[in-house]
């Protein structure tokens, strides 16, 4: 069944008949506003944390925990409550000076009650109650810190109580300030006060305890004292309510010397309660009917609550992890040694010093210590060799007098020779037999070891390599300028054989070679003996004729059947033979460039029947090819009129002979020569050259009247022998220009049985007879076609019929005078 709300009044008072503590009467006797089983909560100040539990068959047991005891008096009745308060360990960090810890203290509270006639016993259920207390379990000396107290959780169950007091004893022997309310009490009546009080309970600024009340009313301790009810005071507690008491603090200061622990506890602790005892812990009266009068001490845990330390302050110095161990290098620099200082908690310590000792003899160095780090450099001896040298250093924190402890930390620092740099060899072999130098059976071997340093570094002086063929060895070479070469001689017969190179481990004042070896397989084969040499035709050779190059080969004891040449001309190969029986090889070859021609032959290296055959190279012998000989010439130009005087007029279409003589100094002028004729620029024609006479014959008509410059061009000639080499060079040539000047033709048409006069087709002033073209009285010249046979030359056969014909259509229109001009027709009009 649920409880009843809280009501607003005070409880009812102890005379009603309905408060009789009879529990068979209570179920029996109806009861409609508070039943029996289920009594109303009196009205509190603030919410209680957990509403009381109301079931009957619980509140029986709960009241079933108080042990009781009698006491020899009139009218009272002695019942003993155990109080239990547990100890609670609460999770946290390691333990720090001045650090407040926050514990659960548990403690058995046995009280002594003086019950009222007629009273069944208080009727309050002190159940397990755990005080909370706060407060650090070291402090340095001198030092203020807080203490806070609270009780703990406490419950009523059919009476209320008042006239609360609750006792702590406070330290001795130190200054106590600032007493006051820390936190809230619940379900409380009343506003409660905490005040220091003496023995008498009276108000004392010097007052061993710290009392918990409402600072006027009590038992039978202090201010207005009643164990009756008396209006129960100021601080109360309604029935059936979870209760607890405020939180109390206040300030304490250690005394300068270290030792002393500063304690705090319950008032009466240990000693047993007793009825009317002043010396108890917690004191209150109950009623509902009647009142009793409660006296609760603690037992003797209850002594210490609290207890804290005053000591200095213990430190730890270690060195920082970049300090152990420390190995450094002779003649490096400064070594940084770095010391970290901390409180037991891990905390740094922010003052004081820390003294260096370096192990090595020199002075100690003192330096401060900042945020929990100290640091130094120190420069330790240089080795006198390479033997690694250990100095323990040490680290003193000094502390800090009447706060921190001293402490201290120990390294060992080894100063260790110059590191050697660490370089790896490597070595690649080749072995080269040289079979042109066999002799006497024996053929050498040359042995090459090319050796470097991995990683681009540098190999140390005085490397040696060590040459072995199988497990013997067969040399030894310095290295020079990264190779080490020996040579070796083997029988010169057909073997393989395997050589090692190896380069042994070494060590210098600055380096450290780790070795390295290779090896090569040689194969080794009877050598021959071989030469070679060219034969070149002394008179040299002309450019494009056919040169005969010979080689003559030599080999001991045979030269072998396929044995190729290659000949070569300046370092390029012309062309390979195949040397004959007799050693002798030849090519035929034709340059197309004059010089001096540097001829060499050749034969490679050959293994045959499992001997090798040398590679063979001539010296190289000089060819001289020349270019053909050079011949300048000379070209005149003239020209005769076959038809007419030469000094006549030139008229359109008049036949002119060019006739072009070449000069050739004396060389002959061979068949397929030729001129080529140019009016300016333009070509007209060209001419075959006799070579009788030198000359080329060139016809040629001018269609166009104006002045005409024609020029000659010998085209110049190659005289080639039967094999069609050049032999000779007719240099090309042009003459001087021949000047013409070319008039047009008067062109004449008559008609056969007119009379003279002006007819169609003449011009006016012209005289009947006269030809077109020509001039009067002059006769008509020769045929401009006649005896012309030239290329490029122009004209016809025709009478002065067919020329009157052409220009009588000529003077019509239907014939233009561009073809006229063609005709040689085209006279003034």
């Amino acid at each position: 069944m649920a409880p009843r709300p809280a009501r607003p009044t005070a409880p009812p008072p102890t005379t009603s008949p309905r408060r009789s503590r009879s529990s068979p009467r209570r179920r029996r006797g109806p009861r409609p506003p508070t039943p029996p089983m289920t009594p109303p909560r009196p009205p509190r100040p603030t919410p209680s944390p957990r509403p009381p539990r109301t079931d009957p068959a619980h509140s029986q047991t709960r009241t079933m925990e108080v042990k009781l005891k009698t006491f020899r008096l009139p009218a009272a009745a002695a019942a003993v409550a155990a109080l239990t308060f547990g100890l609670i360990t609460l999770p946290g960090g390691d333990d720090a000076l001045a650090a407040p810890v926050t514990e659960t203290k548990t403690v058995t509270n046995t009280c002594a009650v003086d019950k009222a006639w007629n009273s069944t016993g208080p009727g309050t259920n002190l159940t397990t109650e755990n005080l909370t207390v706060t407060y650090p379990k070291q402090v340095l000396p001198g030092e203020t810190f807080a203490i806070e107290l609270q009780p703990g959780q406490m419950t009523t169950t059919a009476k209320q109580i008042g006239r609360i007091k609750y006792d702590f004893v406070l330290p001795s022997g130190v200054d106590i300030t600032n007493l006051r309310i820390a936190g809230a009490g619940t379900a409380l009546e009343g506003t409660p006060t905490v005040q220091r009080v003496n023995e008498s309970g009276n108000v004392d600024a010097n007052g061993r305890f710290a009392r918990i009340w409402d600072g006027a009313n009590s038992v039978n301790n202090g201010g207005s004292q009643n164990d009756s009810w008396g209006g129960g005071g100021t601080l109360k507690v309604g029935k059936n309510q979870t209760f607890r008491l405020p939180k109390i603090a206040f300030d304490v200061t250690a005394p300068s010397e270290p030792g002393t622990t500063i304690v705090t506890g319950l008032r009466g602790a240990g000693v047993g309660s007793s009825i009317k005892s002043t010396n108890n812990s917690i004191s209150f009266v109950a009623t509902d009917w009647v009142t009793d009068a409660v006296y609760c001490n603690a037992n003797a845990v209850g002594t210490t609550l609290t207890s804290t330390l005053v000591a200095l302050r213990d430190t730890q110095t270690a060195f920082a992890e970049t300090s152990t161990n420390l190995e450094v290098t002779s003649g490096g620099g400064p070594t940084a040694l770095t010391a970290n200082v901390t409180h037991d908690d891990g905390s740094p310590v922010t003052e004081g010093e820390v003294e260096f000792d370096f192990g090595d003899g020199s002075p100690t160095v003192t330096v401060p210590v900042n945020n929990g780090v100290a640091t130094t450099e120190h420069t330790y001896p240089e080795l006198d060799d390479r033997n690694p040298v250990g100095h323990t250093a040490t680290a003193r924190y000094l502390g800090v007098q009447g706060r921190t402890k001293p402490s201290e930390d120990t390294t060992t620092v080894t100063v260790n020779p110059v590191p050697r740099e660490q370089v790896q060899a490597t070595v690649d072999l080749t072995g080269n037999v040289k079979v042109d130098e066999a002799d006497n059976g024996q053929v050498p071997v040359e042995l090459r070891a090319t050796v470097g340093a991995a990683d681009g570094k540098t190999l140390p002086e005085g490397v040696e390599v060590v040459f072995y063929q199988g497990d013997e060895e067969v040399g030894r070479a310095p290295v020079t300028d990264g190779t080490a070469t020996t040579t070796v001689n083997v029988p010169d017969e057909k073997a393989t054989l395997t050589f090692r190179a190896v380069v042994e481990d070494m060590e210098t004042e600055t380096q450290e070679l780790t070795g390295a070896e290779d090896s090569v397989d040689v194969d080794v084969a009877p050598v021959s003996r071989t030469s070679i040499a060219v034969e070149l035709d002394e008179d040299g050779v002309l450019v494009g004729q056919q040169a005969a190059i010979t080689a003559r080969y030599s080999a001991t004891p045979s030269i072998p059947e396929g044995t190729e040449v290659i000949f070569r001309a300046d370092g390029v190969r012309i062309g390979t033979a195949t040397v004959g029986a007799d050693g002798v090889a030849t090519i035929n070859h034709a340059f197309d460039a004059a010089g001096p021609k540097r001829i060499t032959a050749l034969v490679e290296e050959r293994e045959v029947d499992g001997r090798v055959y040398p590679r063979a190279e001539s010296e190289a012998a000089m060819l001289t090819v020349a270019d053909p000989a050079n011949q300048d010439t000379t070209t005149d130009l003239t020209y005769v009129r076959p038809d007419v005087e030469v000094e006549a007029e030139v008229l359109t279409g008049d036949l002119i002979r060019f006739i072009a003589t070449v000069d050739a100094g004396g060389t002959a002028i061979e068949e397929g020569a030729t001129v080529s004729f140019f009016d300016g620029q333009t070509f007209l024609g060209t001419a075959p050259v006799d070579p009788a006479t030198g000359q080329a014959v060139f016809d040629h008509r001018f269609a166009e009247r104006g002045e005409h410059q024609v020029r000659a061009v010998f085209n110049g000639q190659e005289k080639k022998d039967e094999e069609g080499v050049i032999t000779e060079v007719l240099e090309p040539s042009e003459s001087e220009a021949v000047t013409l000047d070319v008039q047009a033709h008067d062109v004449v048409i008559e008609n056969p049985g007119d009379e003279p006069g002006e007819e169609p087709g003449e011009e006016p002033g012209e005289e009947p007879g006269e030809e077109p073209g020509e001039e009067p009285g002059e006769t008509p010249g020769p045929n401009p076609g006649d005896g012309s046979g030239s290329s490029g030359s122009s004209g016809s056969s025709s009478t002065g019929f067919l020329a009157s014909i052409i220009g009588f259509l000529g003077n019509l229109g239907i014939i233009g005078q561009f073809l006229i001009s063609i005709f040689g027709l085209g006279g003034s009009r």
